[in-house]
């Protein structure tokens, strides 16, 4: 039996939960990608654009693949939390917003397409790449604006005496995020937060967000994630036949190796991630945040996300940016509380938003955020 520092006891197997998301994330994150494969293995994209035309055709592929994810959406935003007793919305309402969520991320993701397509048509495949460098700087200036268009979330008031902004949202799931594009300003918090954690417990998340950015953990994150993407446009634009660039076919082709290039990152990436969590969590109780404050913080906000305190350690280094409670409660103990340069905060899932960019097709399919608009701008952090 183990016993988290916040007192809570852990008996038995993981919570089911927790592994019904991860399962749900595998299905949908691995279906996108084999439909990726398959469309390229059989021409898909030269077809579509004979049958659809030039134009149309990049707007056809992208409605019918969002057509195609609403399944794991109803699962992973009504199915799911509803069968394990979480918060979720009536169904009505549930429609409701996840209408209004794939309705403005698939106009997004079209609207860039169609940029590309133009930009393609006047300076060849180096189009793909300045098209998404565009769109990605854009999409950091204005994520506030982008969460209130994909699912209502907004900010309830200004800027407290600490720097912190507070959010509705309507999922227990959403974390908020640092502001800014390569230069932080300010974070926002869930306003809910206020009625749910302790004071204690919500000064030391909030003292834990500002050292990410006082560390230059925050602006290292940014960086990796944003090289990781317009690295990743390169190889998609690259790997557009000659014949295809400046054509619907094009585009669409480019859409598919960037959703190869992104799954890619979803292996890779969380390792960075998990890295600078834990160097981040011994910086702030070596500057003074208590670490049973920082443990109960963890432990809270694990419950409200897929509530499984404890992991394997080959499911977590595969699947998860954000490290397991049992995980970071070994590295809070006072000998290793040594001042450390913290690395690249959350850049795994900072990388999955600025996928829309490269038109991924899994910017929504991961297990954190499937069919729950809320967290498709800011995804779960720590």
């Amino acid at each position: 039996m183990t016993t988290l520092r916040s007192g809570r006891q852990l008996t038995g197997p993981a919570p089911v939960y927790g592994r019904w998301r991860l399962r749900l994330g595998i299905s949908a994150v691995g279906s996108m990608v084999l439909l990726s494969i398959a469309a390229l293995l059989t021409g898909l994209p030269a077809m579509l654009e004979r049958a659809a035309g030039s134009y149309a055709g990049v707007a056809v592929f992208l409605v019918v693949i969002a057509g195609l994810h609403l399944g794991f959406d109803i699962l992973g935003g009504y199915v799911l939390p509803k069968r394990a007793g979480r918060q979720h919305p009536d169904a009505g309402r549930f429609a409701l917003t996840l209408a209004r969520g794939v309705a403005v991320h698939t106009s997004v993701l079209v609207i860039v397409g169609l940029l590309m397509l133009s930009a393609t048509q006047v300076v060849g495949r180096w189009g793909f790449v300045l098209a998404g460098v565009g769109v990605v700087f854009v999409m950091l200036a204005a994520r506030p604006l982008l969460a209130r268009a994909v699912a209502g979330v907004r900010v309830v008031d200004d800027a407290s005496a600490d720097g912190h902004r507070y959010a509705i949202a309507g999922d227990e799931g959403f974390t908020g995020g640092v502001l800014g594009v390569v230069r932080a300003r300010g974070s926002v918090l869930p306003d809910a937060w206020r009625e749910t954690l302790p004071d204690r417990v919500l000064g030391a998340v909030a003292r834990r967000r500002k050292y990410a950015v006082s560390s230059g953990a925050w602006v290292r994150g940014r960086f990796a994630a944003i090289g990781f993407v317009v690295f990743g446009l390169v190889v998609a634009a690259f790997a557009v036949p000659a014949l295809m660039v400046g054509s619907s076919s094009g585009v669409i082709v480019f859409s598919l190796v960037f959703t190869l290039w992104s799954f890619g990152g979803l292996l890779v990436l969380p390792t960075l991630s998990r890295s600078a969590s834990r160097s981040l969590d011994r910086l702030a109780v070596a500057e003074g945040v208590c670490a049973d404050d920082l443990a109960t913080a963890a432990n809270m906000l694990d419950q409200l996300q897929d509530d499984e305190p404890q992991r394997s350690r080959w499911v977590e280094r595969v699947f998860h940016p954000i490290p397991s409670v049992t995980a970071r409660e070994g590295w809070m103990e006072p000998g290793e509380n040594q001042a450390v340069r913290v690395g690249a905060w959350d850049v795994a899932r900072t990388s999955i938003f600025l996928s829309w960019a490269g038109l991924s097709l899994l910017s929504r399919s991961v297990h954190c955020n499937c069919g729950r608009p809320h967290l498709w701008v800011f995804l779960p952090t720590e």
